[in-house]
């Protein structure tokens, strides 16, 4: 088969050895690359005991079989691991031009285990792997690290993938980035890869990648294109990028304002779309994509936050360090994001742990001295940009909050409540109670609070006619109704589960809805190998029962699908007024749904068995 190199690469850190690997054309079919191959390699290689921040937990990076192609918007990759901030399955993803250089350099997958005595890096190009040392890139920010390999490497085209001073410091929710930006933003990738002493993964290939069908390549190229510039999402996606999700949630009332105490304010027009694009400078685009929904952002009209540059930034990090926190100063946002980016901080989980910080300091739960006598009054600016220092450093009180939002609230009596995460995982921005399927997407993704795992777009932006013809039923796309949400997640789940595996980008698979039996044909274009759009969906359900199956076997099911209870008392503002989340009211149909047991959570034998993955039982 074309398409894939079928190399993997196992680096053992403690022993400085190399070992590279066929990856066999069975696997290859059944998981595809990315998240799906990690997972596989993943469940293999771990048991309940091990330890995320011990050197046996591998540390896995993959890429896709579209990946380095001219499929659209196909330039990302995989990486995975056992979460130091959840204990659970840890996995994240990301764009730029990391993962087409990973193929160039002959690699469908790197498998990192052991632990280096001191601060190292990999650089992979042309079929090989060098651990060279990094003691001059350890306390670098992962913008100096960039520039310093380059230079060191004489070459301005290698790609890199680094941590920052956050993952040197092992802080729980530490993410790694590559291209300066472009973020495997949750569950703390980056404190694993810190925990290894691992400070970067510079790769650069020169070796062709040849498609099975050229022509016909060209051609599902081409229709692919025509699809995605025809798109109604299209005009707006690249222009604006994600920061139109903002203005949406305006609109419905769905913002996690104040640690999602409340969901609409007037404030919140300070941080719109237009007022993003008075800072933007000039867009950007990942290989291969002609969307270009990332922008330049640079200040140069604020007092205290004139210096502020930076790629993005994308909805997630203007909510969770703005409005999340009571923060509508947008200068200050644009600062928080580049901080966030330079020490490799996802800025979700960073926004959640200072949010939660101010309601405990809102309701007295916390003391002066026990957060270095700053002012935490939600919208305090400069305060939040003192505390994503502290925390990156692990400096006075950002030792104590680098542990994530769960470990946190055990040490603040009467916090519980409002301590807000799923498994470990602090939430995304949306709103779940004006969101229902987002909502039963948050409680049952395999890594916790997440919008991505399922992203059920269809519920907002698709048509009634759209919801018939797919599902059959039109209340898929009342974002108040819970009929139909059931079957949408899990359909949603597996198109995610794909897309991650293929490995090709969200914001064009699913947010401009290109079809899967196109995205079937560019498969067969690339590898060779034919396949219907209905196998593909049964790949994306087995790459989701086997992530179900990792986490049944540290201890999870049914009870930890659940969202925090503050979900379960109304709004009381915003178009979502009056809602609340009732998980129960949408549990037992998604399971029925998956073929799982309803009483436990847990995939039947049967179902296992079925998707080939009857070496699960019994494990």
């Amino acid at each position: 088969m074309f398409g894939w190199t079928k190399k993997q690469a196992l680096i053992d850190l403690t022993s400085r050895q190399v070992q590279y690997q066929n990856i066999d054309d069975g696997t290859l079919k059944q998981y595809l690359g990315g998240r799906g191959l990690n997972i596989k390699a993943l469940y293999e290689m771990t048991a309940k005991e091990t330890d995320p921040l011990g050197p046996d937990n591998p540390l896995i990076f993959a890429a896709g079989p579209l990946t380095g192609t001219l499929i659209p918007a196909n330039g990302r990759y995989g990486v995975t691991a056992k979460s130091p901030l959840t204990g659970i399955l840890g996995d994240g993803n990301a764009a730029g031009f990391w993962a087409s250089e990973l193929k160039y350099a002959g690699f469908d997958q790197l498998v990192i285990i052991g632990k280096s005595e001191e601060p190292v890096y990999l650089f992979v190009t042309d079929g090989k792997v060098e651990i060279r040392d990094a003691e001059q890139l350890w306390g670098k920010d992962i913008w100096e690290t960039d520039i310093m390999i380059k230079e060191e490497l004489q070459d301005d085209n290698v790609q890199v993938s680094a941590i920052g001073q956050a993952g040197e410091n092992v802080v729980r929710y530490a993410c790694i980035i590559n291209n300066l930006k472009r973020a495997v933003g949750r569950c703390g990738m980056g404190a694993v890869m810190g925990s290894k002493r691992l400070k970067a993964i510079a790769v650069r290939g020169t070796q062709a990648l040849k498609v099975a069908h050229p022509q016909e390549h060209q051609d599902v190229v081409d229709n692919m294109l025509k699809h995605i510039y025809n798109s109604p999402g299209y005009p707006v996606r690249s222009k604006l990028g994600t920061t139109v999700i903002v203005d949406v949630y305006m609109r419905n009332g769905t913002l996690p304002i104040q640690n999602a105490q409340v969901a609409y304010s007037d404030e919140i027009k300070q941080v719109t779309s237009d007022k993003i694009a008075h800072y933007t400078t000039g867009l950007k685009g990942c290989f291969a994509c002609p969307i270009h929904c990332s922008r330049f952002t640079k200040v140069n009209d604020d007092a205290i936050y004139n210096d502020a540059y930076s790629e993005g930034p994308e909805f997630e990090s203007i909510l969770a360090l703005g409005p999340r926190c009571g923060n509508y100063n947008l200068p200050s946002i644009l600062k928080l994001n580049q901080l966030t980016n330079q020490f490799g901080l996802d800025s979700i989980s960073t926004g959640g742990v200072i949010a939660f910080l101010m309601e405990c300091y809102q309701r007295g739960l916390i003391k002066p001295d026990q957060v270095d006598n700053l002012e935490l009054t939600w919208g305090n600016h400069e305060t939040i940009v003192t505390l994503v220092r502290k925390i990156a450093l692990r400096e006075g009180c950002g030792e104590w909050l680098a542990r994530g939002v769960r470990r946190l609230s055990q040490d603040i009596p009467g916090s519980e409540e409002f301590a807000l995460h799923i498994k470990g995982l602090e939430p995304p921005e949306q709103e779940p109670r004006g969101m229902k399927a987002w909502g039963l997407g948050w409680a049952v993704s395999s890594r916790g609070a997440d919008h991505l795992r399922a992203f059920p777009l269809a519920e907002t932006t698709w048509t009634k006619d759209d919801a018939i013809r797919t599902f059959g039923q039109a209340s898929i796309v009342d974002r108040l109704a819970y009929e139909g949400k059931d079957v949408l997640v899990k359909w949603s789940e597996e198109v995610s589960s794909l897309a991650d595996s293929l490995t090709i980008c969200k914001q064009a698979l699913v947010a401009l809805s290109i079809p899967l039996d196109m995205i079937a044909k560019a498969l067969w274009t690339v590898t060779g190998w034919e396949v219907e759009a209905d196998e593909l969906l049964i790949i994306g359900e087995r790459i989701t029962n086997l992530e179900r199956m990792y986490n049944a076997r540290l201890g999870l099911g049914r009870a930890d699908d659940r969202l925090p209870k503050r979900y379960e008392q109304p709004l009381k503002e915003g178009a979502s007024q009056g809602e609340y989340f009732n998980i129960e009211k949408l549990l037992d149909g998604y399971y029925k749904a998956r073929g799982w047991d309803v009483v436990s959570g847990i995939p039947t034998p049967e179902k296992l068995k079925e998707l080939g993955l009857g070496f699960t039982l019994g494990a």
